[in-house]
């Protein structure tokens, strides 16, 4: 399973982010953000990747002080791979 995460310092702003792309239409989820990734508030925004695009315009937009970053996360045999994706 593959997916994108969007990650802030602060949870208010990794559920307020969630809430502008879900009603701006995109499909997103609010999920714990991987340990592996070592960074964020430990809330990050689940993406699917077809939206990137789209999804990156909203938060240049926005400009939240507390983005940490946009990471691909791949998990094989039970473990999660984390790579930085900007």
């Amino acid at each position: 399973m593959d997916y994108i995460l969007i990650s802030f310092r602060s949870r208010t702003d990794s559920s307020s982010f969630k809430e502008l792309l879900s009603l701006s239409g995109y499909k997103v989820a609010l999920i714990p953000t991987p340990k592996e990734a070592g960074v964020g508030c430990g809330l990050s925004v689940k993406i699917f990747s077809n939206d990137i695009m789209g999804i990156k315009a909203v938060l240049k937009k926005r400009n939240y002080a507390s983005f940490t970053g946009i990471f691909t996360v791949s998990i094989r045999g039970g473990n999660s791979f984390i790579k930085i994706v900007n």
